[in-house]
């Protein structure tokens, strides 16, 4: 006879058994370096020739100095200058753009793979190379008119270097020419800087600053995911032994973020794999990079499943309390290894999110030195399967509607039924089996929380929807759902008193309760709770 609903709210770390390049290393060519000597226009922009960033034009008649060039009407000026060009005379009506041009000779174009921009500039810029432009950073309106302030906002990033990689189709052997325009937000800009350099390597090592991870494994599949600090192609070697990684899954073009999903894989077995480009592995090949892909659904197994919740406090983060700060980081790390003293050499086979994984604001930056950096040996092993929390929503660019924001673009979840259930055809909720469990994950944030209504919680919603639907299919012997906010709690929240609390407890546990939900685990109150 089946248990009945257990209902966990966790506001730590919890475990539960179930019985059943550096670039330069690279090898760039610098063919621009910063401070190089440029060509430059400063007149009235409406009177340069169409044709200025073509690689024939002739600006033999332009005025040539080195980079940083610029201008600053105040006094002291806020920029220090290799070159000072002319905006006008008027600070109230400066020029609109200035104009910059530098050349440089490639005898050989056959091991060139990687092409770099690096600019920096004030307000606005769009960079053409042999005619062609390549890279627009902070414009307004295209095509721009030559009487048109069109810079997208007054920039405070000017001391930024910004970091692009092109396709070095664009290159030729021979000549070729760089052309910049540097725009102006508005008549009265104070200032204006340019400066550039340019790069091509015949390959690119990078180093790893996220992962690898592991997203959405099945018996027959794994996404493998990882974070580069300068774009490459992606690679994954992998096999049964680290000096035997016989299988190999390229994909084509330069990213940061790496997402690659290998196939045909064996259930219940392990693979050891590698990360890296076409160039070579950049993390890997070893003992301690692997993953065990699941059992054939329905298959009884004995089940390890880590479940950790509210867990995303920082060294950075400092709250004033024993959740946050240094004290909340310590203990929430120190409690990781003793989880892994605790499983010692038993493999981790369900990691579950149960929210608020990244205080306090849930960017990218919190989650890299919340999450990412504080638990690296067992991210690359053992597949996390994710649930959102209200500070995972915080940022204000977290969208559940249209799956954007840090939340979304950081995990893969499995909206389209790849590891089981049924098809939510969204990622902010999902369900996925492994062995003889059916695993359901819910957003009790959502749509609509943002401005404090909780009409996500309701049960003519499509979330409510699909989980009746997701239930009413599922043959498996066990069903654990997770989720944020827990529908009775009387730690850190007060679930008699808080709406959304009472609407999940009212909404939802009834439809879990008939179709014989086992256990619900939850974060968002800070303590350990239990309850039939």
């Amino acid at each position: 006879m089946k248990a009945r609903l257990w209902l966990l709210s966790i506001g730590a770390m919890f475990a539960v058994c179930l019985g059943v390049v550096s670039a330069d290393a690279a090898g760039y060519t610098d063919h621009i370096p910063r401070g190089s000597v440029w060509k430059y226009y400063d007149q009235e922009p409406c009177a340069v020739a169409s044709n200025w960033a073509a690689s024939v034009f002739d600006d033999s008649g332009w005025t040539n100095g080195p980079s940083p060039l610029g201008f600053s009407t105040k006094e002291p000026p806020e920029h220090v200058f290799a070159t000072t060009i002319g905006y006008g005379g008027d600070p109230n009506n400066v020029h609109p753009a200035a104009f910059y041009r530098h050349s440089f000779v490639l005898s050989d174009m056959s091991e060139i793979v990687v092409a770099r921009i690096e600019l920096r500039r004030d307000d606005a810029a769009i960079v053409h190379i042999n005619g062609s432009s390549v890279y627009t950073n902070n414009m307004n309106v295209l095509p721009w008119a030559c009487d048109e302030y069109d810079a997208l906002r007054g920039s405070d990033d000017e001391q930024t270097w910004f970091q692009v990689f092109i396709n070095p189709s664009v290159l030729v052997v021979g000549t070729n020419v760089v052309a910049v325009e540097i725009h102006q937000q508005k008549a009265d800009s104070s200032d204006s800087i340019f400066d550039f350099g340019f790069q091509t390597a015949p390959a690119v090592l990078a180093d790893v600053v996220r992962g690898p991870y592991l997203q959405v494994g099945t018996p027959h599949s794994m996404i493998v995911r990882w974070r580069t600090d300068v774009a490459t192609n992606s690679r994954v070697r992998y096999g049964d032994a680290p000096t035997a990684l016989t299988h190999v899954v390229d994909v084509a073009g330069l990213r940061t973020e790496h997402v690659v999903s290998l196939t045909n894989l064996v259930p219940a077995a392990r693979y050891y794999y590698a990360i890296g480009a076409v160039s070579g592995d950049f993390a890997g090949a070893d003992t301690n990079h692997f993953f065990q892909t699941a059992p054939i659904p329905g298959s009884p197994k004995r089940s390890r499943i880590w479940a950790i919740g509210d867990s995303g406090t920082s060294e950075e983060y400092d709250q004033g309390d024993l959740t946050g700060g240094i004290r909340g980081w310590v203990r929430s790390y120190d409690l990781y290894y003793e989880y892994l003293s605790y499983t010692a050499d038993r493999y981790t086979d369900v990691w579950l999110l149960l929210g608020d994984n990244a205080y306090q604001h849930g960017t990218d930056h919190q989650h890299q030195v919340s999450f990412f950096n504080k638990y690296p040996e067992l991210l690359r092993q053992t597949v996390v399967w994710p649930s959102p929390g209200n500070h995972e929503y915080y940022n204000g660019g977290t969208d559940a509607a249209t799956e954007t924001g840090p939340y979304f673009d950081i995990f893969t979840m499995p909206r389209s039924a790849e590891a089981g259930g049924v098809a939510s055809g969204s990622e902010a909720y999902y369900s996925f089996d492994y062995a003889n469990v059916h695993f359901i994950s819910l957003d009790s944030m959502g749509i609509n929380r943002n401005s404090g209504a909780t009409a996500w919680l309701n049960t003519n919603t499509a979330m409510y929807a699909w989980l009746e639907l997701d239930l009413a299919e599922t043959l498996q012997e066990w069903i654990v759902m997770f989720w944020h906010h827990p529908p009775y709690t009387k730690g850190s929240h007060n679930s008699d008193a808080e709406g959304d609390l009472i609407q999940i407890r009212e909404n939802f546990l009834p439809l879990l309760e008939s179709y014989g939900v086992d256990l619900v685990l939850c974060g968002h109150s800070h303590n350990y709770e239990r309850s039939m």
